[in-house]
């Protein structure tokens, strides 16, 4: 027994204070800490040991760093920064930022993406940290603030537990705002599963023609906003996708895939796929995925090196290893010369033998291999001169990225040219002969897609998405199209981290998975399943437009800059179709992004004005503001307020704006604060999808001090009409109806 205590005390000894994890993907490595940094840590000799490129350092799970650790530190990032750049440090531990703060040359040429902060919840008496970005989070760094957040485990508040002007000294001081390349944010997410921002994770396209051959690389995540309209248009003859930058895919994302894939099966002669990421070719690759035409070139399979101690993905061939995969069975892989075991899941493995062996010929290989050269050097050296590679955005990033995406490019190549161009011509499940239109020919701007821009003014378009009985219904169903996506713009426009969380958050997986609805039942033939999708997308569209214009007021474009329509005669009578398209100058849309994300604050609690995309979450809403921080300090914490609320009215007044929030509030609680015996103070609030309620919380005055009492809620009761004789409903102040965002009053 002694023996064995010995030997066990033994093992424990020998046990690395510290593990370094290793990854490496092309020129890419990735360095994973974890346990205590000390005298042990051969910070030269590891820094030495690493080839050159790009070098990532996940500090998360560092506990402790002592005085020697350090040393050894700064001599390890001195090194490191010489031979490595970029050089990148991401999701930092607490005690990590404290050494930065204090110590010099501690990230030496390094740029941080990511760190831990400090939180707290006096509710639960429990201390937390959350993930803070520097892409998303960059203006309140810069301000030394972070905003509260709802506690996880009882919904109340959790505060930044820490002194804000030494925290952030090292971040709102020398560390600079910066986005990683498109080949490194696809490495962070499907590698290390680290969530880069949403706009880096957009599907960014380029495509390299030559002939009757084109090759379309995807870079960013698969999900419902991936431009499978765009992408279809006109492709013909051999297309190759290079999916090497594909990161996480989600259910939404892989039914536009395979809508895409089936789509142009039929009008291409070969479809190959080539760098696929592992969970690409679990997840779509399957006999059905394929559509008969596709077939996988190469894939990605994760191997570990036990000599190295380095985890590596090898691009497998599928024709050349093809006997061996057809059972199940990984090939052989060295790296830098020593062996490697293969780390994929067994469903990784097991889907091999499935893949059907691909036949591709010399000249498509040689196609293959100029194109990825091509296309790599855009990443590394820009060539403005080279007229037949086009990088192509897909709704995410800022407007010049958008600009970018829908403006119609031509790609003249050596062996004729290329045209691509949104689709704005809805699918119909009805054919149509055209009798007649608005105009003699279509206008030149329903091509240009449905943004674009020309000098300072910003052009959006929308178009029915179907057949319409009525040419005003054509007309107006287009209007709200466009509304809606002048709309959309604003919020990828908008990089304010609460609008994200709390309002962005709230409704995008609604507005996704409508559209994604309806793309499936366009290209299915479930009739019933088609008109419901279209219902929900048409009423969607329409709340959103209505919200935009009372939101956002004058500020909303008040006249078309263009419509037109068609006639066609059916199987089921007349029928219509039409576009609408607005023009906003920029200035004007600037300004409308920078109304969206004005913060108003009242006791404690942060609002910003309604936004009208949550329309699409939100029914019968169509102003308010949304709470986005409710402060640990604040007197109405008590209350139930929660980031996310919608707040409807204040003492039964209306909330239009943020602005109003903060001026009745602040209002209602001086006046009740003036009264001896304090007063109720009353909310009209809607939390998640719930139904609205009135709230309310006793305001009592102390000592000179005010304080909101835990009050009750109950829910408000459904408008459904005045009775038969009854005078009409009171409006305004002391009389505002039961449905406040259907009948509220002008304040």
């Amino acid at each position: 027994m002694e023996a064995q205590a010995q030997t066990a005390s033994a093992g424990a000894a020998a046990e690395p204070k510290l593990k370094v994890e290793k990854f490496a993907d092309g020129n890419i490595t990735a360095l994973k800490f974890s346990g205590m940094i000390d005298e042990q840590f051969s910070g030269k000799a590891l820094a030495q040991s690493l080839k050159s490129g790009v070098l990532i350092l996940d500090l998360a799970e560092i506990n402790k760093i002592t005085s020697f650790g350090i040393r050894e530190w700064v001599d390890f990032i001195t090194a490191a920064g010489e031979k490595h750049e970029p050089l990148l440090m991401v999701e930092l531990a607490p005690k990590v930022v404290d050494q930065l703060n204090m110590v010099a040359n501690f990230a030496g040429k390094a740029r941080v993406l990511s760190f831990y902060a400090p939180f707290r919840c006096d509710y639960c008496d429990d201390d937390r940290r959350r993930l803070i970005q520097v892409d998303r989070d960059w203006e309140a760094l810069k301000q030394k603030k972070l905003p509260e957040q709802p506690c996880a485990t009882c919904g109340n508040p959790e505060y930044f537990d820490e002194d804000p002007s030494t925290f952030f000294t090292f971040m709102a001081g020398y560390q600079q705002a910066y986005e990683p390349d498109p080949q490194i944010a696809t490495f962070l997410a499907s590698r290390m599963n680290y969530a880069v921002s949403d706009g880096a994770r957009k599907i960014k396209v380029d495509k390299y023609i030559d002939k009757r051959s084109v090759y379309i690389k995807l870079t960013g995540d698969l999900d419902g906003s991936f431009p499978r309209e765009k992408l279809a248009e006109g492709l013909e003859g051999d297309i190759v996708f290079d999916l090497s930058g594909i990161g996480k895919i989600d259910p939404a994302g892989a039914a536009e895939w395979r809508a895409m894939i089936k789509e142009i099966a039929p009008a291409t002669d070969r479809i190959m796929l080539v760098g696929c990421p592992p969970g690409f070719v679990e997840r779509l690759t399957k006999e059905e995925d394929l559509a008969g035409k596709a077939q996988v070139l190469s894939f990605n399979m994760p191997y570990r090196c036990d000599k190295l101690a380095t985890t590596t993905s090898f691009l497998i061939d599928v024709e050349q290893h093809f006997d061996v995969l057809k059972f199940a069975t990984p090939p052989e892989m060295k790296h830098e010369g020593y062996d490697t075991v293969c780390v994929a899941s067994d469903s990784l493995l097991a889907h091999l033998a499935t893949l059907p062996k691909p036949a591709p010929d010399g000249e498509l290989r040689k196609f293959i291999k100029v194109a990825i050269e091509k296309t790599e050097k855009r990443y590394t050296a820009p060539q403005p001169g080279s007229p037949n590679i086009v990088s192509i955005g897909a709704g995410g990033g800022k407007v010049s990225t958008i600009i970018a995406a829908a403006a119609v490019a031509l790609l003249v190549t050596a062996g004729g040219f290329f045209v691509f161009k949104m689709k704005t011509t809805p699918s119909f499940d009805e054919k149509g002969t055209l009798v007649g239109a608005s105009e003699g020919k279509p206008p030149a701007w329903i091509s240009k897609g449905d943004f674009y821009r020309e000098g300072d003014s910003l052009f959006f378009v929308g178009a029915t998405p179907a057949f319409t009985a009525d040419q005003d219904q054509a007309i107006q169903e287009a209007e709200n199209a466009a509304l809606e996506r002048t709309v959309q713009e604003l919020a990828t426009s908008i990089k304010l981290g609460v609008f994200i969380d709390h309002v962005l958050g709230q409704y995008q997986p609604v507005r996704a998975k409508a559209l994604s609805d309806l793309e499936r039942a366009s290209v299915g033939n479930d009739l019933a399943g088609l008109e419901q999708a279209r219902k929900m997308a048409r009423e969607g569209r329409l709340r959103v437009a209505t919200s935009f214009k009372k939101t956002a007021g004058a500020r909303a474009p008040q006249e078309r800059a263009g419509f037109y329509w068609e006639k066609y005669t059916t199987s089921s009578g007349d029928r219509y179709r039409g576009y609408v398209r607005y023009s906003i100058p920029k200035a004007s849309f600037e300004a409308l992004a920078a109304e969206y994300q004005l913060l108003k604050e009242a006791q404690g609690i942060k609002v910003l004005t309604y936004f009208p995309g949550l329309a699409w979450r939100h029914r019968e809403v169509e102003e308010g503001a949304v709470i986005v921080g409710v402060k640990g300090d604040s007197p109405l914490r008590l209350v139930g307020l929660v980031e996310g609320d919608l707040i409807a009215s204040v003492e039964e007044r209306p909330i239009k704006s943020a602005e109003k929030f903060e001026k009745f509030l602040t209002q209602e609680w001086d006046e009740k604060c003036k009264s001896s015996s304090g007063g109720k103070l009353s909310f009209k609030v809607k939390h998640g999808d719930a139904a609205a309620v009135d709230m309310t919380t006793r305001v009592t005055s102390a000592g000179g001090k005010c304080a909101g009492e835990k009050g009750e809620s109950r829910p408000t009761r459904p408008r459904t009409g005045p009775r038969e004789g009854a005078p009409p409903p009171p409006t305004g102040r002391g009389g505002i109806p039961d449905n406040i965002w259907k009948d509220n009053a002008n304040e």
